[in-house]
């Protein structure tokens, strides 16, 4: 589920738009450049080619996983710092698309990593 710049909410912030993809991503073969505010966003999660990332403005800012049941999808997000406001919004209708285009429901749980 990947927004080219300016099309997402989860790419906002202060108001501007994205000015880079922002998203639920699949692994990709591309490194994606982490961002500088959140250094550890894959600690424990493998690396960028192998894991579900989290991409704000064209940064990786943290990984997810989903879990498939017969009657739903549960979508698990690693953050080391929580969204808010349109941020969050936006995360939970990425999480929605991504049941929807499974035919589930979905439920979305956010973890907020530690950050040592």
């Amino acid at each position: 589920l990947v927004h080219p710049p300016g099309r997402s909410l989860l790419g906002e912030a202060g108001g501007r738009p994205a000015q880079g993809p922002s998203g639920l991503l699949p692994p990709v073969p591309a490194r994606l450049p982490i961002d500088p505010a959140t250094p550890d966003a894959l600690a424990g999660w493998g690396n960028a080619s192998t894991t579900h990332q989290v991409v704000r403005n064209g940064l990786v800012v943290g990984g997810w996983r989903r879990k498939l049941y017969r009657d739903r999808v549960e979508v698990r997000v690693a953050l080391q710092a929580p969204f808010s406001g349109a941020a969050q919004v936006a995360l939970e209708a990425e999480a929605e698309a991504f049941g929807q285009f499974l035919g589930l429901p979905v439920t979305l749980d956010v973890d907020l990593q530690s950050v040592t």
